[in-house]
C-alpha cells in the first residue's frame, strides 16, 4: 500500500514535469488515475482486509491497526473497487472520441460534464456499498472467528462481511446467489464496455483517412498503453475478487488463494503506476 502511494505520487510529478502539450486533456485523465490509486492505497493501508472461505461461505474482515475495525469500514473499502474500471472506461471513451469525434473532446474540460462523470462514479460506489449491506453475518461465524483469532490473536466481532450461499437449514440462500450474480454481472459489463470501446478505437484508427501516419502511430501507442493498464485491475482486483465470492458456491478448493488475494489487491496501484511510467516514453525517459 505504501509503495503504491509513493509510485503514484511519483507519477503525478512525472505528469506535471514531462507531459507534452500534445497530450492535451489526457494529462488530466492520467492525473485522475494516479489520484484514484493513491486513495486506493491509503484505503488498503487503513483497512488491511483478510479473506476466508469455509464450505459455502465467503467472509472478509478488516485487520486495521489504525482505526477500529467495523463492517462499515469493510464495505466502504470494497465499494471503492468499482472505480478502477470506471476510470479506465472514461479513458477509453476519451481515446475513442479523440479519433472518431474530436469535436467532443472539449467536454472533458466542461464542468457540467466532469460533474456528471464524478456523479456517476459516486453513484457506482454507493450502489456497490448498498448491495454489500445486503450481505449478512453467516451462521458459521464462530469458525471464522476462531481462524482469525488463531492467526492474528485478535477478535473482530461485528466487523465481518459474508456471503452465505446456504442457510442454517441447508437450503440455498437465493438472495446471496442473486447478489453474487449482480456483482459478477457488474464486473463483466464494465469489462465488456472496455473491450467494445478499445475495439472501436482500434478500428477507427485503422480506417482514418484524414489522420497522418505519425498521429495514427501515436494514437495506437496510447491505446495499447491503456489496454495494458486495463489488465492490471483485471489481474490484481477483479479476478481475485470474483474468484473469492464465486468459489464457495462452486465448491472450488482455494488453498492459499484467499490469503494471496489481499496481496494482489494491494499491489494494484503500484503496478498501475509502473505500467504508465514504463509505456509512455516521456515518463520513462523522465
Amino acid at each position: 500500500a505504501v509503495s503504491g502511494a509513493i509510485f503514484n505520487c511519483l507519477l503525478l510529478i512525472l505528469i506535471w514535469k514531462f507531459s507534452r502539450k500534445e497530450m492535451g486533456l489526457y494529462r488530466n485523465l492520467l492525473r485522475t488515475i494516479a489520484i484514484v490509486d493513491i486513495i486506493m492505497s491509503i484505503a488498503h493501508g487503513i483497512t488491511s482486509p483478510r479473506a476466508f472461505v469455509i464450505d459455502f461461505t465467503f467472509a472478509v474482515t478488516p485487520r486495521s491497526l489504525l482505526v477500529s475495525p467495523s463492517r462499515e469500514l469493510m464495505i466502504g473499502y470494497s465499494s471503492l473497487f468499482t472505480l478502477p474500471f470506471y476510470v479506465m472506461n472514461i479513458h477509453f471513451l476519451y481515446r475513442y472520441w479523440n479519433i472518431k469525434s474530436p469535436g467532443r473532446l472539449f467536454l472533458f474540460a466542461n464542468k457540467p460534464f466532469i460533474f456528471m462523470l464524478v456523479a456517476i462514479g459516486a453513484a457506482a460506489v454507493a450502489l456497490w456499498a448498498g448491495l454489500m449491506t445486503m450481505m449478512g453475518s453467516g451462521h458459521s461465524m464462530d469458525e471464522f472467528q476462531l481462524r482469525f483469532d488463531a492467526r492474528y490473536k485478535a477478535t473482530n466481532d461485528g466487523a465481518w462481511v459474508t456471503m452465505d450461499y446456504k442457510k442454517v437449514d441447508g437450503q440455498w440462500n437465493h438472495r446471496i446467489i442473486v447478489l453474487m450474480c449482480v456483482f459478477d454481472g457488474l464486473a463483466i459489463v464494465q469489462a465488456f464496455l472496455s473491450v467494445v470501446l478499445s475495439s472501436l478505437t482500434f478500428y477507427h484508427i485503422h480506417i482514418a483517412s484524414t489522420v497522418s501516419a505519425s498521429s495514427k502511430l501515436r494514437q495506437r501507442k496510447l491505446l495499447v498503453a491503456l489496454c495494458m493498464q486495463t489488465f492490471v485491475p483485471v489481474i490484481c482486483v477483479y479476478i481475485p475478487y470474483l474468484g473469492l465470492i464465486t468459489s464457495p458456491i462452486l465448491r472450488l478448493a482455494m488453498g492459499s488463494f484467499p490469503d494471496l488475494c489481499p496481496v494482489f489487491i494491494a499491489s494494484f496501484p503500484l503496478w498501475d503506476a509502473l505500467v504508465i511510467m514504463l509505456v509512455i516514453k516521456d515518463f520513462r525517459q523522465g
